[in-house]
């Protein structure tokens, strides 16, 4: 239902134009998050529910606070659950291997290269990508502990980033010999080491939120 648009055909007036004038006169008010989330009702494109869930469930008293309170609310969810996302694409790309992949093209595998430079790099990510993970089981975690994360994130990333450079030529089909945390042997894809946009948007995002935490 909610996956079809509100109106079928051209939406009648006055209520095209009532919805055209919240949407323009929005922006960097405390209505941004309504205005967006009515457009997505009205076209059929819902906003992701489990963030339309969270924003349900805020606390009477930041409802009854006024549409500032609200609004302050919502950026703080929004902005964590950006976190949350990126993070979870992160895990995602590092999750450990038990066994490496076939190169491109061929049945052998892939030739594995040791590089220490990589591996206390992508330690290093690993390491502070579980740091975040505690820290986002708690309901407010101090911003202080935020910092320290993001700042060991970008040291990771630094480090990953100088990597590449010096392996410009690395073929995708290479895997990489890495220590884990738990130190046994992980296979990680080289195309995580050649596309460090995840890192980056994980970066980007606890960036954004930052500021929001008390």
């Amino acid at each position: 239902m909610f996956a079809t648009e509100l109106w079928h055909g051209a939406v009648p007036e006055p209520y095209a134009s009532l919805s055209q004038r919240f949407s323009e006169n929005a922006p960097e008010t405390p209505w941004e998050f309504w205005a967006e989330w009515y457009e997505g009702m009205l076209k059929g494109e819902p906003l992701d529910w489990e963030l339309q869930r969270r924003v349900a469930l805020t606390g009477n008293s930041i409802w009854n606070a006024g549409p500032e309170a609200v609004a302050e609310e919502i950026a703080e969810i929004q902005a964590r659950w950006e976190v949350e996302k990126a993070l979870s694409d992160i895990k995602g790309s590092l999750t450990v291997r038990t066994s490496a992949r076939h190169g491109i093209g061929g049945n052998n595998p892939p030739k594995s290269i040791e590089d220490e430079r990589l591996s206390d790099a992508l330690t290093l990510i690993w390491e502070t990508t579980d740091d975040l993970s505690t820290a986002l089981e708690e309901e407010s975690p101090a911003r202080e502990w935020i910092e320290a994360i993001l700042g060991k994130l970008k040291a990771g990333l630094f480090g990953l980033l100088k990597w590449c450079v010096g392996k410009a030529n690395l073929g995708v089909g290479t895997a990489v010999v890495a220590g884990s945390t738990k130190g046994t042997t992980a296979i990680v894809d080289a195309y995580i080491a050649k596309h460090p946009e995840k890192i980056e948007a994980l970066i980007e995002a606890i960036e954004r939120w930052l500021p929001l935490l008390s």
